[in-house]
Parts: structure tokens; sequence; C-alpha cells
């Protein structure tokens, strides 16, 4: 069968140069890597399989004997950060938790992205270095979405002093972006506000019923059984 005649059966017999031009437009198309989706939902489902690892990671024992501990561990030390265990942040996640978790995430992308990752992660150790139980009906520090980034930077400087650069405070001020206006100045800023998303998501998913809590606690059983997390 001759072009013409397949082009007219397909146009219902009607053939015209229109008709020729929408196919070859539409095979252009077809050939285009935006209109595989499926390669882009391949990937988009491994890197999410990467972060939820490297959440997994930074709640097993594993994470202490980690490179990445020893840049947190002299703000972990301290009697102020160590306080922060008894209330809770997400469910039944505990605020030491989160933070760990978040700093270890920040240190992931800092590294990625090549940025300043010692900055980076005494930000995310003192991000929410905050005295109290936000959950509680105390008004003196709501809203709390908007207050806390600035007591948690109040604290930060007492406990830190001078050791705390322009970066890290910035980063810690403007953690909560974009519920606050202002977005972070420096990209240490976005590496932290971006972990303590993701790292706050996975908190209230696998701690919101006992399935999804035994799911994540299986995770960080195999992670602990292991050697070492997969770079």
């Amino acid at each position: 069968m001759e072009k013409s005649a397949v082009i007219s059966a397909f146009f219902g017999g009607k053939y015209s140069k229109n008709s020729v031009n929408f196919i070859k437009i539409r095979q252009r198309r077809l050939k285009s890597p935006i209109h595989k989706p499926i390669i882009g939902l391949n990937q988009e489902a491994k890197s999410m399989n990467r972060l939820l690892e490297y959440y997994a990671f930074s709640r097993s024992e594993k994470l202490f004997q980690d490179a990445f501990f020893q840049t947190a561990k002299p703000i972990f030390d301290t009697p102020e950060f160590q306080s922060l265990g008894q209330y809770i942040q997400h469910n039944d996640i505990n605020r030491i938790t989160h933070i760990l978790s978040v700093a270890y995430l920040s240190s992931k992308i800092a590294e990625h992205w090549g940025i300043d990752r010692e900055s980076t992660v005494k930000a995310a150790m003192l991000h929410d270095l905050f005295y109290y139980d936000w959950h509680d009906g105390d008004w003196s520090h709501r809203p709390h979405g908007l207050r806390h980034p600035r007591f948690a930077l109040v604290n930060a400087k007492l406990l830190c002093g001078k050791e705390l650069d322009k970066r890290t405070e910035n980063a810690i001020l403007r953690h909560m972006w974009p519920l606050t206006i202002i977005p972070p100045k420096y990209a240490e800023g976005y590496a932290l506000t971006i972990a303590d998303k993701i790292c706050a998501s996975f908190e209230l998913y696998y701690s919101q019923t006992p399935a999804r809590r035994t799911k994540m606690q299986e995770m960080i059983d195999r992670i602990n059984e292991t050697e070492a997390i997969q770079k």
C-alpha cells in the first residue's frame, strides 16, 4: 500500500499535506525523551529509595561510626543538646533523632553539591535548639513554625559563641522557608531546609501506623546487620 493510501485511511479518507505534517510531528514527539515518563519515574524512584536509605541509616547504630558524626559530636555531647531528647518532634520521634537525621541528610546534600559540609552539619545540629514542647498550648512560642528558627539561633549563639559563621547562622534562621517568607541566603541553608522537609515527611509517614513503624524498623535492623551503607 502506498504511503498516501495509508495516510488517507488513517484520516478517514481525507489526505492533505497538513495530515502528513501532523504525522511527522507526532513521530518526532514520540522519539523525544520528554515523552518517556517511565524512565523519569524510574529515576525518581531510585532517588527516593536512596533518600530513604540515608534516612534509615541516620536512625541506625552505624550513624555513630560514620565520619559524619565527627563533625556532629561536639554539639551532640553538650548537655544542652542532650536535653532535647525529652521532647517529641513528630509522632513518636524525639527531637534528637530528628536532628541527627536532618544533619546526616544535610551532609549528604552538601557533599553532593560541593558546598561547605561542616557549616551545613553544624547548622543542622542547631536548627531545632529550643527548649520546649512545641505541641503544648503555650502561646509564648506561637506560632511555632514562624518563631522557633530565631529561638534556635539565639540558643545556638549562646552554646557556640563565635564558632558560628554567617552561613551557619543564616541556615538556622531561614530553615523553615518557604513557610517563612525570606529564603536562605546561602546554599548551605537550602541543603538544610530540603533535608528538614524530607526527614519530617519520612517521620510523619513511617511513624503513623504500626505497620509502617515495623517496616522502618526492619530497614534500620538490616543496616545495623550490614558492614556499611552503599556509597
